[in-house]
């Protein structure tokens, strides 16, 4: 058993306010049980594809200086699964399948931006390289109303990927093809939670050209071991999709500024 993988034990109910319905689970990590937030398969929602971008976004999000949750693969799998399962009817939810899953880490303190919790000028570099990423990865998925974000002792904190690079994560592109800097012109980008105050504090332009420079192809080797083998071919299209940015860095910069007018 690859040591980056998690082993899914006991399920102990859902976090309803998803509607993927991510569930509480302990988990075993080498000799430790420990609690997590765990994303699996629903049928018509979201697939493998999807759980292979939320542990890739994750990684990236992390490599890019933000504050996320750490995210594990985790498997779903005898002798666990049967009393998971069972469970799981008890609670009038679906049952699961062997397989995998995503695990997020449990984060103490996080205050959502759902729940009114404010933000300012403070966070504007986080602002503005979670703005630049969700342009990158054609993330639509972070606006007011559902802001997939929120604050840690003075830092955002960002969680729920499972929606970033739809054109390799669905069977057909969403919203047409386009170079991954290109991203002046993104239809929905009004619509993100950080337009509004991005345009009126404008973007921290070192802030995302310090964390996007961070990526290199080292660094994303280092990182493979977390992603499952048969994952693989979607997780290295999306490395190979967001990576174009770099070499591309002020051009990409100009269009997310381009973006906020």
């Amino acid at each position: 058993m690859n040591q980056e993988f998690l082993v899914a034990k006991t399920c102990h109910g859902f976090n309803e306010f998803g509607t993927k319905r991510p569930m509480y689970m302990d988990c075993i990590g080498g000799d430790e049980l420990s609690s997590w937030l765990v994303k699996v398969g629903r049928p018509g929602m979201i697939d493998e594809r999807h759980l292979c971008a939320e542990i890739v976004s994750a990684t990236l999000i992390q490599g890019l200086g933000l504050l996320v949750a750490d995210h594990r693969t985790v498997v779903l799998d005898s002798p666990y699964l049967e009393g998971i399962n069972s469970t799981l009817e008890a609670l009038g939810g679906q049952q699961v399948t062997p397989g995998w899953g995503v695990a997020a880490a449990l984060q103490e303190g996080a205050q959502s931006l759902a729940d009114g919790v404010s933000y300012g000028k403070s966070h504007r570099p986080d602002a503005s390289v979670l703005y630049a990423f969700d342009l990158m990865a054609t993330h639509y998925d972070r606006s007011p109303g559902n802001p997939n974000c929120g604050t840690v002792n003075g830092r955002l904190f960002v969680y729920d990927f499972d929606q970033c690079f739809p054109d390799l994560t669905e069977p057909t592109p969403l919203f047409g093809s386009r170079k991954p800097w290109e991203v002046a012109h993104v239809a929905w980008r009004d619509l993100h939670i950080f337009h509004r105050q991005l345009r009126k504090v404008g973007l921290d332009k070192d802030a995302v050209s310090g964390a996007f420079s961070a990526w290199t192809d080292s660094w994303w080797d280092g990182n493979r071991p977390r992603i499952p083998v048969e994952w693989t071919s979607v997780a290295d299209a999306i490395w190979s999709q967001a990576v174009q940015v770099v070499p591309n860095l002020d051009q990409f910069i100009h269009e997310v500024e381009q973006s906020l007018i």
